[in-house]
């Protein structure tokens, strides 16, 4: 027997399709077309955070893979990103929680790496579960997370985004530099 069509992903959705169409509007720079994707997956029915993760992630992962195996150039890389982007922009208010929020979390990466689009789909889901979220950007020097930390009260997580070798090196120097005083999370 031969087997059935793809079961569907998280929010139903056979994923399979959309990936394909998004990649081809990014690359192509079409932000008309790469968000009418993503208002159709929204329609029938996904979540916004399986929207990033299902669709936008794989989606940006393959284009870079893409572009490291020569099938782009970086043109090619910077006007997709670009558009994702704004398309990731876009999708953030999705993510607003009404009420009390459960601390904040200060995001960054590490200094020396430029790549903020996982950081801006990782801000949106934390702002999903509740929480505020203090997004200090792409190459972040350390004295702004010290700061940050020091500045904001209620702080219960500060992560540094990173991504693998050779970018750790700057990850470390910029990882050990925590705060003079640990602050406790508020509760209610």
């Amino acid at each position: 027997t031969r087997p059935g069509p793809p079961r569907p992903g998280p929010g139903g959705l056979r994923w399979g399709p959309y990936r394909n169409r998004r990649r081809a509007r990014l690359v192509a720079g079409d932000e008309p077309g790469a968000w009418s994707i993503v208002e159709r997956a929204l329609v029938s029915g996904a979540p916004a955070q399986d929207v990033h993760l299902e669709l936008v992630v794989p989606v940006l992962r393959d284009i870079g893979d893409a572009w490291a195996a020569g099938e782009f150039d970086i043109a090619d890389e910077h006007r997709a990103s670009s558009v994702a982007d704004r398309i990731i922009g876009r999708l953030g208010p999705s993510f607003a929680r009404r009420g009390r929020k459960r601390g904040t979390i200060i995001i960054g990466v590490a200094a020396g790496d430029q790549h903020s689009l996982p950081l801006s789909i990782l801000g949106d889901i934390i702002r999903g579960q509740g929480c505020a979220v203090v997004d200090l950007g792409a190459h972040t020097p350390p004295e702004s997370f010290v700061e940050s930390v020091r500045t904001h009260s209620d702080v219960v997580r500060a992560p540094l985004v990173c991504r693998p070798p050779p970018r750790l090196e700057p990850a470390r120097t910029t990882a050990p530099s925590p705060p003079q005083h640990t602050p406790t999370p508020h509760t209610p």
